[in-house]
């Protein structure tokens, strides 16, 4: 969700609910905020290795240095950054979004469950999740401390993201590339989603196949039959999964001696099921999947992949003119398309909200590109009937998730 706080009501054993609400680092003062974060997780890691012999984090350099955070409070909690620059750009927080091995679920959720009602450390009082059960969590506990700064109580959000690690005990790069969220983008007014709608457009855009077709599934090299599928014309071989990466959707069908099948000059492919795919989750092979950069790649030009003011600059780099102008359909399609399937709504009975938040990313991309503004030909038609059709959660959960709006 869209807001300026957390949006989780926390229940206690007791039945006692805390609502979050917005955590004030300008005024806590971002020194003050960090050394208290950080002595908070270290003292959890302690008191979990107690209860279950085994470490939270096995490298607790990760939390000093900020690696373990998640979304924006990647930043907030990042000691390189400094302070007055960090609250210029980001004053306020809805939630900390903290990474945990996917492994220490259940063991995650019994020790919150001690520790109901108490004190972590002075100042840090847990009140409790929004998760009742171990059967409830899915990919993450969403739960309320009162953090009490000099009288300043803040009723604050923490989101355990579990997710995989590596084997010396630090997120994985595919871990945090998914739950990114970069300053620069934030610098430049850009909200942290409009990375991920980027990386979706371009996987599109720079691969949509007008010289093949698309057969049925049950079709064979000698009995082709044309999919009547929508979402398979002009079908774009490259897809990418907020979840998962990104991945190839077609394979060629071939005869017995593994020869391709043609139908009038085309040639024929199948759908490839999600379930069979093999997603791409390295970043260097994600950058040069959808860029094709050749071999001289700049370590620079790796690092602008991870945020979508750096993805704009690769596009200018390394994409011609029609790529882009592909790139910029699917990505106002994804923005406010309606049909064949509706774009996401971002906040729920909120269009205004909505608006605003995917403007911005749309304007700096077609000002980069010198491109029309086409969102005035979509806007009327998508909000005339917000908040009235079923849409499909799996996005926008992910967003809300990574607290990236």
């Amino acid at each position: 969700m869209i807001n300026e706080g957390g949006n989780v009501t926390a229940v206690s054993k007791s039945g006692e609910e805390t609502k979050a609400g917005k955590i004030p680092i300008k005024k806590i003062g971002r020194k003050k905020f960090y050394n208290f974060i950080v002595k908070l997780l270290k003292q959890i890691n302690k008191d979990y290795k107690k209860m279950f012999d085994s470490d939270l984090w096995t490298d607790e350099s990760i939390i000093e240095s900020g690696f373990v955070f998640n979304g924006s409070t990647s930043f907030i909690m990042d000691p390189t950054i400094p302070d007055e620059e960090v609250v210029q750009y980001k004053e306020s927080a809805g939630d900390l979004d903290i990474a945990v091995p996917e492994y220490t679920k259940e063991n995650l959720f019994n020790y919150l469950s001690s520790i109901d009602g108490k004190e972590v450390i002075k100042g840090a009082r847990y009140m409790g999740s929004n998760k009742p059960t171990v059967s409830s969590i899915g990919e993450q506990i969403n739960c309320v401390f009162v953090l009490d700064f000099d009288g300043l109580k803040v009723p604050a959000q923490i989101d355990w993201e579990f997710l995989p690690f590596s084997e010396t005990g630090i997120p994985t790069e595919w871990a945090k590339f998914s739950h990114s969220s970069s300053f620069d983008d934030c610098k430049a007014g850009v909200k942290a989603v409009h990375h991920k709608y980027l990386l979706r457009a371009l996987a599109s855009g720079i691969s949509v196949r007008d010289d093949i077709v698309v057969c049925t599934d049950k079709s064979t090299y000698n009995n082709v039959v044309l999919t009547k599928n929508k979402a398979h014309q002009n079908p774009r071989m490259l897809k990418f999964s907020v979840g998962r990466g990104f991945r190839v959707a077609y394979e060629p069908l071939l005869d017995p001696d593994g020869n391709p099948v043609y139908i009038e000059d085309k040639q024929v492919f199948k759908a490839l099921p999600t379930s069979d795919s093999n997603f791409v989750t390295d970043v260097l092979e994600m950058f040069k999947l959808s860029l094709n950069p050749g071999e001289n790649i700049e370590e620079s030009d790796i690092k602008k992949f991870w945020s979508f003011v750096g993805l704009l600059e690769l596009l200018e780099k390394y994409s011609d003119k029609k790529s882009i102008e592909r790139i910029h359909d699917r990505y106002l399609e994804l923005l406010w398309g309606v049909r064949p399937q509706r774009a996401q709504e971002l906040e729920r009975n909120n269009p205004e909200l909505d608006y605003k938040v995917k403007i911005g990313g749309y304007m700096k991309f077609i000002e980069k590109f010198g491109l029309p503004n086409k969102s005035v030909d979509v806007v009327t038609e998508y909000y005339n009937d917000y908040g009235k059709r079923g849409v499909s959660e799996s996005f926008k959960s992910y967003v809300e998730s990574l607290n990236i709006l």
